[in-house]
């Protein structure tokens, strides 16, 4: 394919995209012509390299997607929205073309060193989840009964997870890697890593489950300390301990400082963070309002003080709560002592 055939195609391409979400484009094709252009479009610049995987609706319902497949790795994708390519110029959309390329073929790297790394060391992969830092593998084993020994055979899978992707990254410029990893605690039936691994494989759900998150760099000592884990935020998990904190805090607060509230409309964990030496328990800063700010606007409340305080999440109890005044710098941010004194200094 010439240039100016490849222009031209870049150019149609462009123009079937934007149609795609407009009802009044009236083209009950535009898709399927949207997904042969692209198609050939990746066979020009790829040659026998892709095949459809799928073209459809967003999950967001805002437009289409099309998503192409390496045809000798099915996690390797490609994936093409009408929103990339709707309004471009021929050489801006051979840019998010490859931009396009360039992630699904990172993500690919990520994906199949991770299978290859937890399958080898013996722990087991329940799936791929979207990570803090882009996908993240799941995994299951006794991370609140032995957090060091689990830790331990952590490590050993990063080390053959390093050694992996010093090759599959080689020639690449993806910059200074990581490795974020899912750690999930197990239950009373150990879980197996299924038969076949792809970005749909769903792991068993587990809600109620204690989840933790750990970053990896080449350079992280092995095995990694516990204070390096993470509740992470939005989960089940993290939901579940935020509402017993915010729930003890509200305590707290009917018994020993009458009238000073949590802000009534966006209650706030400002951090939590594990103990390292027992990562059942939580170390946790909540803000508060005194009962001056209370009075000067109710409900919505300026938070000025905060609560700082251990939780259990074992027994339901809360310990060493301490009081935290003048929280605030002078243009207002937010300024809190570490949240664990020694590990987060």
């Amino acid at each position: 394919m010439t240039r100016c055939q490849r222009a031209a195609l870049l150019r149609s391409l462009a123009g079937l995209l934007a149609c795609l979400p407009l009802a009044a484009c009236h083209n009950p094709r535009a898709l399927d012509e949207a997904t042969q252009q692209t198609l050939a479009l990746a066979e020009a610049t790829w040659p026998g390299q892709f095949r459809l995987y799928k073209a459809g609706r967003r999950g967001d319902l805002q437009g289409y997607e099309i998503i192409l497949a390496a045809r000798d790795d099915a996690n390797f994708r490609v994936k093409l929205s009408h929103r990339d390519l709707s309004i471009c110029e021929p050489q801006r959309c051979r840019q998010i073309l490859q931009h396009a390329y360039d992630s699904g073929h990172y993500k690919a790297a990520i994906f199949n060193t991770s299978v290859a790394a937890l399958r080898g060391c013996g722990l087991p992969m329940l799936g791929m989840v979207s990570g803090g830092s882009g996908p993240a593998p799941l995994v299951e084993l006794d991370i609140q009964g032995d957090t060091r020994a689990a830790l331990a055979r952590v490590g050993a899978c990063a080390q053959a997870y390093w050694q992996a992707w010093a090759q599959a990254a080689a020639g690449t410029d993806w910059g200074r890697p990581h490795w974020e990893l899912y750690l999930r605690q197990s239950g009373a039936s150990p879980a197996a890593t299924p038969g076949h691994l792809d970005w749909e494989t769903q792991a068993p759900n587990r809600p109620d489950a204690p989840l933790y998150a750990l970053s990896l760099r080449p350079d992280t000592p092995l095995p990694p300390e516990p204070a390096r884990l993470r509740v992470i935020p939005y989960t089940d998990y993290y939901k579940q301990l935020q509402a017993a904190i915010l729930a003890h805090t509200r305590r707290y607060l009917d018994m020993h400082l009458q009238g000073a509230a949590l802000n009534a409309i966006t209650p706030v964990v400002w951090r939590m963070a594990p103990e390292p030496a027992d990562i059942r328990r939580l170390h946790a800063q909540v803000l508060l309002c005194s009962p001056q700010a209370v009075a000067q606007r109710h409900g919505n409340c300026r938070e000025d003080m905060a609560l700082a305080l251990q939780y259990d999440s074992h027994s339901g109890q809360a310990s060493d709560e301490r009081l935290l005044h003048n929280i605030r710098n002078a243009d207002g941010s937010v300024t809190l002592p570490p949240l664990r004194p020694g590990v987060d200094d």
